[in-house]
């Protein structure tokens, strides 16, 4: 189940649903009939998707058998190897080139040590986002070697690229990372009540890390006063917690506070997350574009889940139906993956942004399209046995 598309989507807004309505915060606002009729809608869509797939393929996919050998083969073939050296070579240079240009990292410079930057000053638009994407390319394909063949040199260079959002302050592309890894854990792996148990404790870990990035952001009692949390919050308890609850079910509040917008009915926001920021802001207003009011609950939590961009561009009855179409059409990778690692890969990075949909959109975002492109395009795809 974890890695089928539309049973993943339904399973977690279903949670969020139910963590929304326990509304632990009196920024949450009252789940509208509209908002609730809205959420259970795009469920059911991705659903329906899946739904569909079966009758036309008559397969369920619920678990995924992978050819072991194939996987293997084509992860540690020289091509493969050939091209991650070439890919490992260019994130190189871009990281190097850009630590020399802005001459500091966000975290560096939280500690009062040299030039003052921000984490969202760091890096050149456009190509800090690709370079994102070759540098989750290279981790996950060294984290499915490391699976297939345990290696103290590919276990130091994933902890190396942990350390590359830390050094950043991004929890966005940490966790990035470490739900990738997951998935692909679960993949080669299976679900197993041990891996199962390892997964909760990483959870943990990451919701701690998680609060403790933002600490170094602005504080512990800053997150108090911002979430405002309907019961008094213990001193015992790490703010990862309430860190983790306010950044989930605030992105709903905002849709909540947002259902019946008057969308564009066009496909602005899609395309626009497949931009560059640079060019994206200079064609929106050579255009001229005015994008509707969407307006933020808390002008500090101002993020919306994926639904934000599809609401805007096409409303409520039209972004699910594009809801149904991203699940139908997923389950043909899903297909794929059993035998093409490429399309194994390419299948995590739908799941991620699954995983992800309650805090943006991930399925429409360059660096993420980037990557998925990466691996099905400069890979050979696997020779099968006849």
């Amino acid at each position: 189940m974890i890695l089928n598309p539309a049973l993943l989507y339904a399973s977690l807004w279903t949670l969020l649903l139910f963590l929304y309505s326990l509304r632990f915060s009196d920024l949450l606002l009252p789940l509208s009939t509209d908002a609730f009729l809205f959420f259970s809608a795009s469920i059911s869509m991705f659903l329906l998707g899946y739904i569909l797939f079966i009758i036309i393929s008559k397969k369920c996919l619920i678990y995924i058998k992978l050819n072991h050998e194939i996987y293997k083969e084509w992860i540690f073939s020289r091509h493969t190897t050939k091209v991650l050296s070439i890919l490992t070579k260019v994130l190189i240079v871009g990281l190097i080139t850009e630590l020399i240009y802005f001459q500091n990292v966000p975290l560096v410079s939280l500690l009062g040590i040299g030039k003052i930057i921000r984490y969202t000053e760091f890096g050149f638009p456009g190509i800090h986002g690709l370079l994102n994407a070759t540098l989750l390319v290279i981790i996950t394909i060294l984290f499915v070697r490391h699976l297939y063949k345990p290696s103290k040199l590919n276990f130091t260079l994933i902890l190396l690229a942990f350390s590359w959002p830390i050094l950043l302050v991004t929890r966005q592309l940490f966790l990035t990372i470490a739900v990738q890894l997951i998935f692909l854990y679960i993949l080669i792996k299976g679900a197993s009540f041990k891996g199962f148990v390892k997964i909760i404790l990483m959870i943990f870990g990451l919701i701690f890390i998680f609060g403790y990035i933002g600490d170094l952001r602005s504080g512990r009692d800053g997150i108090i006063a911002l979430a405002r949390p309907t019961i008094e919050y213990p001193d015992y308890l790490p703010s990862g917690l309430l860190w983790a609850y306010i950044y989930i079910v605030s992105p709903l509040n905002n849709v909540v506070n947002n259902v019946n917008i008057t969308p564009y009915y066009a496909p602005i926001g899609t395309i626009s997350g497949l931009i560059p920021s640079f060019a994206r802001n200079y064609l929106i207003e050579l255009l001229g574009i005015s994008p509707p009011a969407w307006e933020l609950v808390n002008e500090t939590l101002n993020v919306s889940s994926m639904h934000e961009k599809f609401l805007i561009d096409y409303g409520p009855f039209f972004s699910n139906f594009i809801y149904f179409i991203i699940s139908f059409f997923s389950y043909f990778i899903v297909k794929r993956s059993f035998n093409d690692p490429r399309y194994g890969f390419a299948l995590v990075v739908i799941l991620h942004a699954i995983v992800f949909s309650f805090f943006t959109d991930f399925m429409f975002h360059l660096v993420f399209v980037a990557q998925f492109i990466y691996y099905i395009t400069i890979f050979k795809r696997p020779i099968l046995d006849a």
